[in-house]
């Protein structure tokens, strides 16, 4: 997404009509500005949730790798400042707000910040905070870099203000030989696009060690013979899709099958809680503290426990891959050794889900009705259940390095004369 004038009019809209992004309005405005930091700083954005753990790994190994460095982080959202709260309070020296992209505004918290080093990461450019960068020669870096079919086309039509503006970046680290190529035709010069891997291989793993399924259905209240689908980041018509594979299965299998739903956001908890009042299914809500019982359905209403939850599955969906959403993340579920079902829609995870899809860790259901016929087939039969999880995780492993590699990539920036 083009940041700076093109999304400006949206976030004041946002701002109007949605109290979250009233969150940090002084902070927005440039009214109110992080401390100056006493030592030499390095300024990272992550626009969200997503961005902020994809990257929370590479800032701590760049804290280790630098520690007589001020760590300055930045979002644009409220649940991406929550999370960088929560995974990086004990890592950053300061967490803020993005300044609206406007150049009195931008001005101001760059000069105030005074970075050594700036990272982006991924692919949301903000044209007047890049260009402020730029012409005080501070070094940039955007890590993770991705450019989906949809994106390439949408900054293909802005080309003449691309280029310029890639060719502020010292180093464009992209997640794939695809992406960089891509990044390329856009007008970035060739001889800094570097394909480093996704970090979110390297992200995931180290997220998830020490996460144990008998701990997780133990908590759940769950016994070890009980069959779960975890169904992740759900959106809507994806929790019905998921109701109806969860009555198909039980009666083909005779066997007793437990759901777990975690809506992608949370301001929809309450609309599928009624939902599941409405079909007459016994469930119970996480935040009740409660065990699962004789419950059908957990309706996971809390923040940060998605990820370990699919600890305790025997078969995960990931969504927004039914309804036209382009997908979400499979890689937890697959690092932990579960096989995945996802429906067609892939586009924001199109590298990952080729891997996964490859490995035989993820199966890419072309409908609703294709995705209960391969979930009851992959519920029935714990033989392929072992040997899909395996192939995932062996996949997930196999890609590790991206960290490294972009490690490199910054030190090199910072030795630069």
């Amino acid at each position: 997404m083009l940041g700076g004038t093109i999304s400006s009019p949206y976030l004041l809209y946002k701002l109007a009509s949605t109290p979250k992004y009233r969150r940090g309005l002084s902070q927005r405005l440039g009214v109110s500005l992080p401390p100056e930091p006493a030592i030499p700083s390095i300024w990272c954005h992550a626009v969200s949730v997503g961005e902020v753990l994809a990257v929370s790994e590479l800032l701590r190994a760049t804290r280790a790798r630098w520690p007589e460095t001020a760590l300055y982080l930045s979002t644009v959202t409220a649940t991406g400042q929550e999370t960088a709260a929560k995974r990086l309070g004990n890592v950053v020296d300061q967490l803020f707000y993005l300044p609206f992209d406007l150049p009195p505004v931008v001005s101001r918290v760059v000069k105030r910040v005074n970075p050594r080093l700036f990272l982006l990461v991924e692919t949301e450019l903000w044209p007047g905070l890049i260009t402020t960068l730029g012409e005080r020669k501070t070094p940039q870096v955007l890590v993770n870099g991705r450019l989906s079919p949809g994106s390439f086309k949408h900054y293909h039509s802005f080309r003449g203000l691309m280029r310029p503006l890639l060719g502020r970046f010292n180093r464009l680290c992209m997640q794939s030989r695809r992406d960089a190529a891509r990044m390329v035709a856009l007008g970035a010069p060739e001889e800094r696009v570097v394909p480093t891997g996704n970090l979110k291989y390297d992200t995931i793993i180290a997220g998830l060690e020490g996460v144990s399924r008998d701990k997780v259905r133990e908590e759940l209240g769950v016994p070890d013979h009980k069959l779960i689908v975890v169904a992740g980041s759900t959106h809507p018509g994806e929790e019905e899709a998921m109701l109806e594979m969860l009555e198909s299965c039980k009666k083909r299998l005779e066997t007793p099958i437990y759901l777990v739903l975690a809506p992608r956001h949370p301001e929809r908890w309450n609309e599928v809680a009624r939902l599941l009042e409405d079909r007459g299914k016994r469930f119970v809500r996480r935040s009740s503290g409660m065990p699962m019982g004789d419950a059908e359905v957990l309706l996971l209403d809390t923040l940060g426990e998605l990820a370990r939850t699919y600890a305790a599955a025997d078969l995960a969906f990931v969504g927004g891959s039914l309804a036209e959403r382009g997908g979400h993340n499979p890689l937890e579920p697959a690092a932990l050794g579960v096989p995945v079902v996802m429906g067609p829609h892939l586009y924001n995870f199109q590298e990952i889900s080729q891997v996964l899809e490859e490995s035989g860790g993820l199966m890419v259901c072309r409908d609703r009705q294709g995705l209960i016929e391969t979930a009851c087939r992959i519920l029935g039969n714990s033989e392929l259940r072992r040997e899909l999880g395996g192939l995932g995780r062996k996949a997930v492993f196999q890609n590790r390095g991206a960290q490294q590699r972009t490690l490199k990539v910054i030190e090199e920036v910072l030795e630069q004369p």
